[in-house]
Formats: C-alpha cells, sequence, structure tokens
C-alpha cells in the first residue's frame, strides 16, 4: 500500500501550525474551543483542573489563559494544557518564554515542553519545578531553554499547575536560535522522484506508512 502525497501533507499542516500556534489565547474555533490547543476555552474541569480564557486578567490582549485547581483535585495530581508542533526546522536549542501570574498556588505552576523522537523517546523536557513560581505573584516573564537533539520530531508545550491554585499564561514565544519557530529554517526534504515526474503524481511516495509515521500524524493531528 502507497502513502502518495505525505511528504506534502506534513509540509502543510507544518506551514499551518506555525502560522496559527494561538501562543497569545486570543483565537477561538465555533464551538469555543482555542485554537490549537487540547482543552476548550470555555470553563472544563479534567482530573480537578478548570482552564479557561480571562477577559478580565490578562498580561495583553484581550484574553489570557487561566487554570486553576477545583474541589474535584485529587491528592497528587497536576493540570495541564499543551499544543504540538513538528521538529522540522534546523536548530540546535529551542526556548520556550511567556508571562505567568498565579495566586495561592501551594505546589507551582510553570510552562513545559518535551521533545521526542520518532519512536516517542523522550530527549528534552524541562517543566520549570526548579524555578519554584509558587504562592500569588504579579505578571513576571519566566523561560528556559532545551537543546534540540538531531533526531528530534515532535514538540509538545504548554502550561501547568501542580498542587492547588490558580495560574494565568499569557504571550507565549518559541525561539530557535534567537529566531521566531515560524520564522526558522525549515529541514531539507529529499524529494524524489524528480520534478520531470510529477506530470504522473507529486513524486512524494512512501512505499509503507509505518507505525512511527502514523504515531508522528496523529500527534499533529492533536492540535487541528
Amino acid at each position: 500500500m502507497k502513502a502518495k502525497f505525505l511528504l506534502t501533507v506534513l509540509v502543510a499542516i507544518s506551514t499551518n501550525i506555525f502560522s496559527q500556534l494561538n501562543l497569545d489565547f486570543e483565537q477561538f474555533n465555533a464551538d469555543s474551543s482555542l485554537v490549537k490547543w487540547k482543552k476548550k476555552a470555555t470553563p472544563s474541569i479534567i482530573n480537578g483542573y478548570s482552564s479557561a480564557v480571562d477577559s478580565v486578567t490578562k498580561y495583553s490582549g484581550r484574553y489570557a489563559l487561566v487554570l486553576k485547581s477545583t474541589e474535584e483535585r485529587k491528592e497528587g495530581s497536576f493540570g495541564s494544557i499543551g499544543a504540538v508542533i513538528p521538529a522540522d526546522f534546523v536548530g540546535k536549542q529551542i526556548t520556550l518564554k511567556g508571562h505567568l501570574k498565579t495566586a495561592g498556588v501551594d505546589g507551582y505552576a510553570g510552562l513545559w515542553m518535551s521533545i521526542t523522537d520518532e519512536e516517542g523517546e523522550v530527549l528534552g523536557f524541562n517543566n520549570m519545578e526548579n524555578q519554584n513560581i509558587s504562592g500569588t505573584r504579579d505578571w513576571a516573564s519566566y523561560s528556559f531553554t532545551i537543546d534540540l537533539a538531531s533526531g528530534s520530531k515532535i514538540i509538545a508545550f504548554g502550561v501547568l499547575l501542580v498542587g492547588t491554585g490558580t495560574t494565568w499564561a499569557d504571550n507565549l514565544e518559541i525561539i530557535v536560535d534567537g529566531i521566531p519557530v515560524e520564522k526558522a529554517t525549515k529541514k531539507e526534504i529529499k524529494q524524489t522522484p524528480a520534478a520531470s515526474a510529477y506530470k504522473n503524481g507529486s513524486g512524494f511516495e512512501l512505499e509503507i506508512v509505518k507505525g512511527t509515521q502514523v504515531k508522528n500524524l496523529a500527534a499533529l493531528g492533536m492540535v487541528w
């Protein structure tokens, strides 16, 4: 079985993801879900935490993300909201930064990022636990940087809250070697057969859609 046009589809998905990352939490779908993020923008309770957009407490723009614990929270649990992008760009280091605000956090709040290879093995991870963002704090800028291993395929990132309390997030940025991720140089994709064969099709073919490829496509689909 052949998977024609797979590389073309991956490039198209990647381009759209980078152009609409919604890192300022301003974009919504028709069903009120937050564009490119996994949880609903309207209040939704998952594992004892609720996430929503806040039009009152914000750093800039119209909205900020708010993530808070609820009475349904179980001891030892945490709340998180995240998105996924492909690691299809050239770079040595990737930085996640953003503005956070907290109220009554007894554990810690932070940004997080996980980088995995095509087999799903974690190559890089940071959740800002060592920055000890707790208690009640006004808006401040936070960031961390992770090395980009050569086998990086999928980058998941987001906002988390460990313990009880409330955290707000706004104006996230993803930077690759000092350049916004949407402007980072794309990895070269080998295109065969030659362009002269395009008259009979795209020319992009994989003989078999392997399990790892399916997994990568599924991960990308999480942000749609």
